[in-house]
């Protein structure tokens, strides 16, 4: 059958041909070996793509982390933080490659010189496992951090002149090129390389700071203060608040605002803050608690800083000295100040200045006039000028400087007072308090202002309000001792010396360095009575300052009361070394001649003394008694006379004309004279007493009233055992009575006011004594015309000269 029919069923077996017919291939048949090379083709495809996104992964994550190390960098450049510098270093300290290890070197480095940290081995360690050759600036820079923080500015030097500020890090390489300039004292190298860093990383506040450090010294303070209110978070960075407040202080800016500076960085910003920053923050607001008057206060902030002494800072000791020195601590500011070995002028200045305030603290103005020569200009230093011109009587150039300073707010507490003190020193005192009264409102417990202020108050007989300005001070500052010598002085205006003696005691206890505490101290125990501890105070003075004119005058007033002349011309000499005038020096030099039994060796002395003080009756006393001694007794009592005209009623006057009548024989009137001198010199103690005691003794003897006579002579060595009119003449009584009367002699030549002609006597009764020749010298120059002298003088030609 040709054809199927259309109802036919369909083909079952789905395509079974006529076995016969060959059907027609649609596509040649794959080999084994084809297939095989097929399956590798495709494997090694997708390998290939596999490799390839792997490396593309691998290369994009390589350069996201040198991204990320390349950030954590300049992060750690720009701000300083130590979080920056750890995170940083995390990053890096696995890489292998040399410029990755040549960063971690720098980063560590910058980490020892910012923080001070002990990472020196660590650097050292990898810049030394560098290749050889030409090295990174990251090493260079490296190396030049390590310099710096070891103070080797000579290889800091040679190392900055390898750095080529340029590439990825320019502004690190700046960075430290700028230090190094600045070290080296060349300001203007070091604000074009701070600028430079700045422009490099704008705004970071690290590189912000240091240019802002830099204008500052160079002057430029308002630039300065530009500079960091420009940084990135200026409010927020340790660095710039910290350096804002040193620039205040730097710029003469008030003190407040650094100590609210300061006290942001050690309060809300102290767990950012790095060493350096904490110890600068520390410092100044010792500083400014020294300001205040907080001496304690001050004394604890710069104890705290100088723990943390920032590494390569020139400038932090010299500020500390400074803060010690406000605080009353001289010999620590001393010690701080020696240890600064400036390299640049601007040091030098700084510590020629606080040198200068230390001298002059201790008393030594010839000290302070070099050190002021040596001393940067400006506010701070007109301050230390005007306080020389004071102390040389200069006071209206003094005054135009301090007036000028009063406008600077971080010196109108010290200049005001200055200014009131030299208003209380020319006796204006209503002036002086008018001037005191907005400083005493603003700073009531400081301790150079309360002293001033109660020095006016008492000058206007106001001393309940000088007590009531010490007791608010004292409220702050129980233990100041300023403010406790202060009410000393209310004290001895009051006459009571003893509750005086008794706070200054107290003063002293706190600052035995002080000689003006000491000095009080010294003059209130005299007028006690308390002699030994007035000697020790005046030798406390004159241990630290041995041109202390005061103290001086003091000790030799006080050695011719204790009658050692010895003593007294020691400190007689160191007056006249000094170039010191006064009347007083004048009274003292005349009492050491009488007490060391000049006679007419002292005249000339005296006599000169008297040209400059014309009608002086303590120079006609001391030249009376000087006659007396010479033996020349109608002299001495016209010297007296003259004393009583220019002093009626002078008592030593008195006593010493009717000492020259009973020796001319004249005893008419000399009993009744001899009470009038008693009466008149009631308040002058037992030696004057026993000085009385003795003449009367002598008008009895010349009367023959030997009884009388004794009891007067040991009624006088009763009250001075040292009285040498009576040993003399008790000696004479002895002589009377043909007892041995050399004892007595011996006595009365060693006595208070040695007796010249005792001194021969002994002479002439031993002269082989080992002092025989003492005597002799002794007598010559007292009495050279003397009744002795020619016979003593044939005598004694074997005594040495």
């Amino acid at each position: 059958m040709s054809r199927r029919d259309e109802t036919e069923p369909p083909d079952l077996l789905g395509g079974v041909r006529d076995p016969r017919v060959i059907p027609k291939l649609g596509a040649v048949p794959e080999t084994k070996e084809e297939i095989r090379r097929r399956k590798v083709t495709r494997i090694s495809t997708a390998i290939a793509i596999v490799v390839a996104i792997a490396i593309a992964i691998y290369v994009g994550m390589a350069l996201s982390h040198s991204a990320a190390i390349r950030e954590a960098a300049h992060a750690a450049g720009d701000d300083g933080r130590t979080a920056s510098f750890d995170a940083a270093i995390a990053l890096i300290a696995d890489e292998a490659d040399p410029d990755h290890r040549a960063l971690h070197a720098r980063l560590l480095a910058m980490r020892v010189l910012e923080a001070n940290t002990a990472d020196t081995d660590e650097v050292t360690a990898i810049l030394d496992a560098l290749p050889q050759g030409e090295r990174s600036m990251n090493a260079v820079v490296a190396s030049t951090f390590l310099a710096l923080h070891a103070d080797d500015l000579e290889r800091a030097q040679a190392e900055a002149a390898l750095i080529t500020v340029g590439g990825e890090y320019a502004a690190e390489a700046a960075h430290a090129r700028a230090l190094v300039a600045v070290a080296l004292g060349n300001p203007e190298a070091a604000t074009a390389e701070a600028q430079l860093a700045l422009d490099k990383r704008p705004g970071a506040p690290r590189h912000a700071a240091l240019l802002a450090l830099i204008q500052s010294r160079m002057g430029d303070h308002q630039a300065a203060f530009a500079t960091l209110d420009g940084a990135t978070d200026h409010a927020t960075s340790p660095r710039i608040r910290a350096t804002r407040a040193r620039l205040l202080l730097e710029a003469g800016e008030d003190p407040e605002r650094a100590a609210e500076e300061s006290e942001a960085v050690l309060g809300a910003l102290a767990g950012q803050a790095l060493p350096p920053e904490t110890a600068w923050a520390q410092l100044i607001r010792g500083w400014v608690a020294a300001h205040r008057g907080d001496s304690q206060g001050a004394l604890t902030d710069a104890r705290a800083a100088a723990e943390q002494r920032p590494p390569a800072d020139e400038m932090f000791p010299v500020a500390l000295a400074e803060t010690y020195l406000g605080a009353g601590a001289l010999d620590a500011a001393a010690e701080t100040l020696d240890s600064v070995q400036p390299r640049t002028a601007h040091i030098r200045g700084r510590k020629a200045q606080i040198q200068a305030e230390l001298a002059l603290s201790r008393g030594n103005t010839e000290a302070a006039q070099a050190a002021l020569a040596e001393a940067l200009p400006g506010t701070r230093s007109d301050v230390i000028r005007a306080r020389l011109l004071e102390s040389g009587d200069d006071a209206a150039e003094a005054r135009a400087l301090y007036a000028q300073a009063a406008e600077v707010p971080a010196f109108f507490v010290e200049a005001s007072a200055r200014l009131a003190a030299l208003e209380l020193a020319e006796g204006e005192a209503q002036g002086a308090w008018d001037r005191m009264a907005p400083v005493v409102e603003r700073t009531p417990s400081h301790p150079l202002v309360v002293p001033i202020a109660v020095r006016a108050k008492v000058a206007l007989d106001d001393n309940a309000g000088a007590m009531a300005i010490v007791t608010r001070a004292l409220e702050d500052h129980p233990e100041d001792p300023d403010i406790l010598a202060a009410r000393a002085e209310v004290e001895i205006d009051n006459g009571d010396d003893q509750a005086a003696l008794i706070s200054l005691r107290a003063a002293i206890e706190r600052r035995e360095d002080a000689p003006r505490l000491q000095l009080l101290r010294a003059q209130a125990a005299r007028r006690v009575g308390e002699v030994a501890e007035a000697r020790t105070a005046f030798d406390a003075v004159l241990a630290r300052e041995p041109a202390h004119p005061e103290a001086l005058l003091a000790a030799a007033e006080l050695a011719i009361e204790d009658a050692d002349p010895d003593r007294a011309k020691l400190a007689l000499d160191a007056i006249q070394e000094a170039h010191l005038r006064s009347d007083a020096i004048e009274y003292a030099w005349a009492g050491y001649l009488v007490g060391s039994a000049a006679g007419q060796r002292g005249f000339r002395r005296v006599r000169v003394a008297m040209g400059r003080l014309p009608r002086n009756a303590a120079l006609q006393n001391a030249l009376g008694e000087l006659f007396v001694q010479a033996e020349e007794y109608r002299a001495a009592a016209n010297a007296f006379s003259a004393a009583r005209n220019f002093e009626d009623g002078n008592p030593q006057a008195i006593l010493g004309r009717t000492t020259s009548q009973i020796r001319l024989g004249v005893l008419g009137l000399a009993l009744d004279n001899l009470s009038a001198a008693r009466e008149a010199g009631a308040s002058l103690g037992t030696t004057f007493e026993a000085r009385i005691l003795a003449n009367e003794g002598r008008v009895h003897l010349m009367e023959r009233r030997y009884s009388a006579a004794e009891e007067s002579g040991q009624a006088a060595v009763a009250a001075d055992p040292r009285s040498g009119e009576g040993h003399l003449l008790l000696a004479d009584l002895a002589s009377h009575r043909n007892q041995d009367s050399l004892p007595e002699l011996r006595l009365a030549a060693n006595g208070r006011i040695p007796q010249p002609e005792a001194m021969a006597r002994v002479y002439l009764a031993e002269q082989e004594a080992d002092d025989a020749c003492t005597n002799a010298r002794g007598y010559l120059r007292a009495a050279p015309q003397g009744r002795f002298a020619t016979r003593i003088r044939d005598l004694a030609r074997r005594c040495p000269r």
